[in-house]
C-alpha cells in the first residue's frame, strides 16, 4: 500500500518522483519532456504515473499502455486519445486488457476515477488512495496544478452538482 501524505484539502505528496511543480492544463504549456509520449507536466500524465506505480505493485510493470501518442512534424507529441471523451478513455483501457467498472459503488485502490464534468465539455480524474470501512474515499485529484488529497462519498462519487461517474479503471487486468 502507498503511503500519501497530507491532509484533506492540503498538498500532497506523490507516489512517483517527479520534477514538475505545477502540472498544466493548456496544451501550449506543455514541456517538451514526456512520460509515455504524454507531456510530463500535462495533467494527465500525473494520473498515468500514479496510476503506474499501483500497476506495477499488481504485476503489471507497462500500465497505462492504452494511451496512444503521435508525434507531429515539429516533433511535439499529441495524445490520440480524447480524453474529453471519457466513455472513450475506458474503452482503450478495456481493449487493453484492464478491468473497468462502471458501478460507483466498487472503487478501488489505485483505480483512476473518470467524471464527466456538468459544468464544461470536460472531465475530471482523480485517483483512489484508499477506501475506510465506512465507504469513504481517500483521492488524489488536481487543484491548480498541484496534487491534493480529499476524502468523499460514494454517493459524491457517483454525481454532484458538478460531474458525474463514469468509470473506474483498476490498475489490475482481466
Amino acid at each position: 500500500m502507498l503511503t500519501v501524505f497530507g491532509v484533506a484539502g492540503q498538498s500532497v505528496g506523490y507516489a512517483t518522483e517527479t520534477n514538475v511543480d505545477t502540472y498544466v492544463t493548456d496544451y501550449s504549456q506543455v514541456s517538451d519532456e514526456t512520460y509515455k509520449g504524454v507531456p510530463t507536466n500535462f495533467y494527465v500524465a500525473y494520473f498515468l504515473k500514479e496510476f503506474d506505480v499501483y500497476a506495477n505493485e499488481n504485476g503489471y510493470p507497462n500500465g497505462s499502455d492504452w494511451v496512444d501518442t503521435f508525434i507531429d512534424a515539429d516533433g511535439k507529441s499529441y495524445l490520440k486519445l480524447d480524453f474529453r471523451n471519457m466513455e472513450s478513455v475506458a474503452r482503450a483501457a478495456e481493449k487493453k486488457g484492464w478491468q473497468v467498472s462502471y458501478d460507483y459503488l466498487k472503487p478501488m485502490e489505485g483505480a483512476i476515477v473518470l467524471r464527466k464534468s456538468l459544468t464544461s465539455n470536460g472531465f475530471i480524474l482523480s485517483i483512489v488512495r484508499s477506501i475506510d470501512k465506512e465507504n469513504k474515499i481517500t483521492m488524489s485529484y488536481l487543484r491548480s496544478g498541484k496534487p491534493t488529497v480529499t476524502k468523499i462519498t460514494l454517493d459524491k462519487i457517483h454525481q454532484t452538482d458538478r460531474s458525474v461517474f463514469v468509470a473506474y479503471i483498476y490498475p489490475t487486468k482481466k
